[in-house]
């Protein structure tokens, strides 16, 4: 039977908690870090890349053309379609980094949250906004078309009723 005294078990404890915090420190919080900022480095560069193709492209000069942009400025919004396509992109993408900086940390738990419900409902939320803005476009021609109209039938309050239509 060895005998040991406080000194010694104290001193085991503090070299087991040193090499179990060096294992999780240099094995996994280090290269999850740096696979985030990586990952949060490349997504910028696909936003920024994605923005100058959208630029070079004249889409925002196209939606401009068509009248979608104005209803926009109306509310005071100013937005670019590469910007706002590279922005999705780019969150998209770390998010991704992120979970899978998670899995290497360990916090699995998180890592499953972020997939069920971050990235899970991204697209739905995508489609959504995507219907909002043909409907939203929809309902500015429709209300041009009735205000058009009431104005032809000689009405005072054309533009009260464009109004409520859209």
């Amino acid at each position: 039977m060895m005998l040991q005294t406080w000194g010694e078990v104290f001193s085991v404890s503090l070299q087991n908690l040193w090499l179990s915090f060096s294992d999780f420190f240099f094995l996994k919080l280090i290269p999850a870090v740096i696979i985030f900022i990586l990952g949060w480095i490349i997504a910028s560069v696909i936003d920024n890349a994605l923005r100058e193709v959208f630029k070079a492209i004249k889409v925002d000069t196209l939606l401009e053309k068509m009248g979608i942009t104005e209803a926009f400025k109306k509310a005071d919004l100013h937005f670019s379609v590469g910007g706002l396509i590279g922005g999705i992109v780019k969150w998209f993408l770390i998010v991704v980094v992120l979970m899978t900086s998670l899995q290497i940390v360990g916090l699995t738990q998180v890592s499953d949250f972020l997939s069920t419900f971050v990235v899970g409902y991204l697209p739905n939320v995508i489609i959504a906004a995507f219907i909002l803005a043909i409907a939203g476009y929809i309902a500015h021609a429709i209300g041009k078309l009735v205000g058009g109209s009431s104005r032809m039938a000689g009405s005072k309050h054309a533009a009260m009723i464009a109004s409520l239509t859209r």
